[in-house]
């Protein structure tokens, strides 16, 4: 199968787009799962355990506050810590801890839970029987009240608390489990992401070095024969390049060479004849376009104006060359002229108003100010628009010269014209593309940055660094210390040695205090890779 080198330029870039879009893709899902473990860990499973542990406080202080108001009729502190468990403190834990828990995975141990709420609800009946039988000072006079509220610690409080208490700590140990469960599984997951990033750096890494190698190879070498042909011609050595069988648009610049090379092989041969002075040697031009044969039979017949006309045909005998007559508006053109501008020779006339109408609107108007006031200078090059004969819009490069006559005035005009349109569209790719990773740098949860360690000036920092230091990228750029001045002061000892495993060229990865704008705290780690120059140097 014959594929085009402009297609298959298309499909390098398309799959290498492909890799990047697949890995930025992985990566999100990765770091999303892992973000919704983290937050599950951290708003959940934490949370819960701080909150089971006060309820088992809950109920081993209400046994004892109840304990005391049956002995200790004085102590009117703990009677009043037990009536703010019954009236407030249990109904807020229960609230907090059911909210908790509908988010727990396992539903029986919420169900054990609800089954504690129930059995704790019914000790505090009891220990609300207690309270009620010695609610006023002389109660305690009362043998019998006195005994049975002590009957009722004994029998009833103390058993159902140790009972409970058993029960919540099953509950306990098993979200302790649940936790360690999930930080090796969290910890599991850190060491997978990062093996993820490195081997898909690595595929992109190994795609981009295979596709350049690859795009190299089709182009570069046959290349290279083309120009050591053009560089042969150029010594005045004609050739020809026999062993391409290819059939994509080098194929067709190897013939385009090679035909050249044979026609300037023979117009060689009639040029030797009139250095000669052989004269009456017939030679046929090769084609109306042929500016070079025209001028070499011009030549034949004056000499010294056909020496002129050659030199000023070896300049322009190239694709994509034009040339205008000024009086007559007739044109002539190259064959590359006739495939840029998609034109039909047999049935277009030639007329420099009917090639105008290609240009696009919109560059009109630019075209005709830069010859209008370049006209008389060297040539300027300039770049224009084109809408092609079959509708097709490219970017094209154009230099122009003059020819003035005896009075000044201009007589010719010629020049060349190049198709630009690949090297814009690569060039918008390229655009794109860093707009692309500009976006997942903007939007990435972590924070990277780079810090010049010479100056100690940060270049650059990402924008999350506002959500975590609370100090927005401006200030971090304006002030090459304040990445040192946030470090909490008990914890700067922990970077004080880091230059000298950065110039080992070591990784330093480290976890400390920061103190945020709002002067709150908080525990970050983060990952250094120095990069050193020849000298080993930051």
């Amino acid at each position: 199968m014959n594929i085009s080198i402009k297609a298959k330029i298309y499909w390098s870039f398309f799959i290498l787009v492909l890799v990047f879009v697949l890995n930025a893709i992985i990566t999100f899902n990765a770091l999303h799962s892992y973000k919704q473990s983290a937050n599950h860990f951290s708003n959940v499973t934490d949370p819960s355990l701080q909150k089971l542990g006060d309820l088992n406080k809950m109920l081993i202080e209400s046994k004892m506050y109840t304990t005391n108001w049956v002995f200790l009729r004085s102590n009117q502190e703990d009677k009043a810590s037990l009536l703010k468990i019954h009236n407030v403190d249990y109904q807020v834990l229960k609230s907090n801890l059911n909210i908790l828990s509908s988010q727990w995975k396992e539903k029986p141990w919420i169900d054990s839970l609800q089954e504690f709420y129930t059995r704790f609800e019914s000790l505090l009946v009891i220990e609300k029987k207690i309270m009620g039988s010695l609610q006023k000072f002389e109660d305690y006079d009362d043998p019998v009240l006195k005994m049975e509220a002590e009957q009722m610690v004994e029998d009833e409080l103390i058993p159902r608390t140790v009972q409970l208490t058993a029960s919540l700590n099953k509950i306990i140990h098993h979200q302790q489990d649940n936790r360690n469960i999930q930080e090796t599984s969290l910890m599991g997951s850190t060491i997978k992401l990062r093996i993820l990033i490195g081997v898909l750096a690595i595929v992109i890494i190994c795609v981009g070095i295979f596709l350049s190698i690859y795009l190299t190879n089709i182009i570069i070498s046959p290349m290279k024969k083309i120009r050591l042909i053009i560089n042969n011609l150029g010594k005045g050595i004609t050739g020809t390049i026999e062993d391409y069988t290819g059939k994509d648009e080098i194929a067709g610049m190897v013939l385009s060479v090679n035909n050249l090379s044979e026609k300037i092989r023979a117009t060689a041969i009639f040029a030797e004849e009139i250095g000669n002075r052989n004269f009456t040697t017939s030679f046929q031009a090769l084609s109306d376009e042929d500016t070079l044969g025209r001028a070499l039979i011009t030549m034949r017949d004056n000499i010294k104006s056909g020496d002129e006309k050659l030199n000023d045909a070896q300049h322009i005998a190239h694709i994509g060359s034009w040339e205008r007559d000024v009086k007559t508006d007739y044109m002539q053109f190259s064959d590359e002229m006739f495939v840029i501008f998609d034109i039909d020779p047999l049935s277009f006339d030639f007329q420099f108003q009917s090639i105008i109408k290609f240009i696009h609107p919109d560059d009109i108007e630019y075209m005709s100010r830069v010859s209008r006031e370049n006209q008389y200078l060297p040539p300027v090059p300039y770049e224009c628009r084109i809408i092609t004969a079959k509708g097709v819009m490219k970017n094209i490069w154009v230099e122009t010269k003059v020819v003035l006559g005896k009075h000044g005035e201009i007589e010719k005009t010629f020049g060349i014209v190049q198709d630009i349109t690949e090297r814009k569209i690569a060039a918008k790719k390229l655009e794109d593309a860093n707009r692309e990773l500009s976006i997942l740098f903007n939007s990435i949860d972590e924070i990277f940055f780079s810090v010049n360690m010479t100056t100690l000036k940060v270049i650059q920092i990402s924008p999350m660094c506002e959500n975590l230091y609370g100090y927005t990228q401006s200030e971090f750029l304006d002030n090459y210390m304040l990445w040192i001045e946030i470090i909490h002061p008990d914890d700067k000892h922990l970077i004080e040695n880091e230059d000298e495993e950065m110039l080992r060229g070591e990784q330093i990865n480290n976890q400390y205090r920061i103190i945020r704008k709002d002067k709150s705290i908080r525990w970050v780690e983060t990952k250094i890779t120095p990069t050193l120059d020849n000298a080993r140097n930051l």
